[in-house]
């Protein structure tokens, strides 16, 4: 497959991103949900996507009792290296947001780095919502349910990665429609960053619960 050489992408806006995974180690343990959804640069939500992801033969599930996920569910799934290519294109020149980017952001890189992509060391750019939560809002614990319930935001899936998407997405918008001066330093990364994007991605088959 070709890729861009060098190539800038001027790709505004953000995507929120959710993962769930068969473990805590991006190093050895595998995504098996991921979903993003587009959040243009005056808070309005967009495009949302989502699929289940097959981690491999022989590899489980990891915890069902916490995302709801079993393997038969996960058997016709494609794996990551199907998708890889087409969600690194989609949000290439733009930073990711995830309610607690330091397990969503290693998980991701890792999965894209095993299927040969954004190889060259420059961590994804990307912005926290729990840092936010926190700079805005003051509440006992800064978990996605509890600041979801404070704004009165909708979760009704608890670790079902779109929910938890559309959920950091829906705290993501209000906080910049709230202080018109937010801007982030991820943005300007992003945009000056040389991505490495394959040219042409189809869109690949999906399978969600």
């Amino acid at each position: 497959m070709p890729f861009g050489i060098g190539a800038l992408f001027d790709n505004t806006g953000y995507y929120v991103i959710d993962l769930e995974t068969n473990g805590m180690r991006p190093e050895i343990d595998k995504i098996i949900e991921i979903a993003l959804v587009y959040v243009d640069e005056a808070g309005n939500i967009g495009r949302k996507w989502t699929t289940l992801v097959n981690p491999g033969e022989g590899i489980d599930v990891g915890a069902t009792h916490v995302h709801g996920i079993t393997l038969p569910m996960i058997k016709d799934a494609p794996r990551f290296e199907e998708i890889a290519p087409y969600v690194y294109q989609m949000f290439a020149g733009a930073p990711l947001v995830a309610h607690n980017t330091s397990f969503d952001v290693p998980f991701l890189t890792a999965e894209l780095q095993r299927a040969g992509l954004h190889t060259f060391g420059d961590p994804l750019p990307s912005i926290d919502t729990i840092t936010l939560a926190k700079k805005y809002l003051t509440l006992p614990h800064y978990k996605l349910g509890a600041i979801a319930e404070y704004l009165g935001i909708d979760l009704e899936n608890a670790h079902c990665a779109l929910d938890d998407t559309l959920a950091a997405a829906e705290m993501f918008s209000h906080f910049i429609k709230n202080d018109k001066n937010l801007t982030f330093d991820a943005v300007d990364i992003a945009q000056n960053m040389v991505w490495d994007v394959p040219d042409d991605v189809p869109e690949p088959r999906i399978l969600t619960r």
